[in-house]
């Protein structure tokens, strides 16, 4: 289980909260996910991690994607 900070695009990218703990970004998403949007996941502590994002949409799982 890793430490991920999920963030969710409504005027600008928003935290979401303290780090999330889950074995994936798209866990961590699931974990966090309050409203259909555009999300972006990374681990906490790696400053060359790369952003994952994903599409929640109203019903469903999240879709990843390559950006917003």
């Amino acid at each position: 289980m890793l430490d991920h900070i999920v963030e969710f695009l409504n005027w600008g990218w928003q935290e979401l909260g303290g780090p999330i703990t889950a074995r994936s970004p798209m866990q961590a998403v699931i974990r966090a996910a309050a409203w259909s949007g555009h999300y972006r996941v990374r681990r906490v502590g790696d400053p060359t991690e790369v952003s994952e994002y994903f599409w929640v949409p109203a019903w469903g799982k999240p879709v990843p994607i390559q950006s917003p």
